[in-house]
């Protein structure tokens, strides 16, 4: 067995930890979503109890998608490079938040660069707690990362949810980012934009999540959960929920872009799109 020197490991100790580190704060919160734990600062009692207040009043919405079954770790981190470090996402200046199965990495918006509003704040916790409440309702801790769910799906589900539509592109504004980038693709292929034109991928996740909803009703998602729960992957269980793929899907979002379905000109022809 190989030993790694004890400068070396101590320094790969610290590295891990360092996001961490004087997070010695814990308040335990239990609301009709889930239990919760805010891990802070001392620093920092007053954004603790506004990231408390924010998930007792995410509690509501959150809980029309269902429950908790695991205790949310909530992680209030005091500074960007702390998230980032969190996350291993460097460079995202804009990101503020990271949610994941039963974690969610949250820089204190006492760092965020202006005074921010009780309102952000509440918006964004719903937004990451979204993320948790749906990759727990879709698997378990040991397969919630290999179920494919695709970023439009997540992000966009955690946009509707948290009613985030004003802070994104038009549907006009996204069937002329389509028309004027023939190469590119936020819905199939998000990752080349997600650092430089995030706004454009959250917008396509959001407005294909709304096109999912009308189209197929709320309870198409619970379904899509379910069937994620039972075993499948996301191409499996929208394959069977939906009748279509999940790539005929995308396709045809974007036909009703780029054609202005949304202006009430129709819908394409089944025949055109992709299975």
């Amino acid at each position: 067995m190989t030993r790694l020197p004890a400068l070396l490991l101590g320094l790969l100790c610290s590295g891990c930890l360092f996001p961490f580190a004087g997070l010695s704060q814990r308040l335990v919160l239990s609301t009709g979503a889930g239990d919760f734990e805010v891990i802070s600062s001392p620093d920092e009692p007053f954004e603790q109890q506004r990231a408390a207040r924010a998930i007792a009043a995410a509690s509501q919405s959150l809980a029309r998608w269902g429950k908790l079954d695991r205790t949310v770790s909530f992680y209030l981190l005091p500074s960007h490079l702390r998230l980032a470090s969190a996350v291993g996402r460097y460079g995202y200046d804009w990101l503020h938040a990271w949610g994941r199965y039963d974690e969610v990495y949250f820089q204190s918006p006492a760092t965020w660069g202006w005074s921010v509003s009780d309102a952000e704040v509440d918006e964004l916790v719903l937004h990451e707690l979204t993320h948790c409440l749906m990759y727990q309702r879709a698997a378990t801790r040991e397969t919630w990362a290999a179920k494919q769910i695709p970023l439009w799906f997540r992000e966009g589900m955690a946009t509707w949810t948290a009613n985030q539509a004003y802070k994104f592109p038009s549907l006009e504004d996204l069937a002329r980012f389509y028309e004027t980038h023939p190469g590119a693709d936020p819905i199939r292929d998000p990752d080349p934009l997600y650092k430089e034109s995030n706004d454009i991928v959250y917008a396509a996740a959001h407005h294909a999540f709304t096109f999912l909803i009308r189209r197929y009703q709320e309870q198409t998602v619970h379904r899509l959960l379910d069937a994620m729960q039972s075993g499948q992957t996301f191409p499996e269980a929208f394959l069977q929920v939906t009748g279509i793929s999940a790539a005929a899907f995308a396709t045809e979002f974007r036909h009703y872009l780029v054609w202005r379905g949304f202006r009430g000109h129709g819908r394409p022809k089944p025949s055109l799109l992709l299975r």
